[in-house]
């Protein structure tokens, strides 16, 4: 498999999971199952004080950066019924502000 056909596969593969998740949405009405968990207010305040410090504890072994975001798009997913149930079926790390 050469490059352009990891690259062609991969897009191929966002392009089916874009086509899942408009399919269930217009099923169920709302995207990734309901919402589960809704933001704080001052998340933005939570992540600047913690995210120096979770970014120092999980650079031990090799550097890591970290990126915060809180459009509607992650914060539909990060607060869903979905991303609960990933978090009981999976060793997942998610913060969710």
């Amino acid at each position: 498999m050469t490059q352009r056909d990891c690259y062609l596969n991969s897009i191929h593969t966002i392009d089916q999971m874009g086509e899942f998740i408009l399919k269930h949405q217009s099923r169920k009405g709302s995207l990734f199952g309901g919402v589960e968990y809704s933001p704080v207010n001052d998340r933005k305040n939570i992540a600047t004080q913690i995210l120096p410090a979770l970014r120092g504890a999980l650079s031990s072994n090799r550097r890591v950066v970290a990126h915060y975001t809180d459009d509607n798009d992650a914060l539909t997913f990060a607060g869903s019924k979905w991303a609960k149930e990933l978090d009981r079926s999976a060793p997942v790390a998610r913060i969710i502000f």
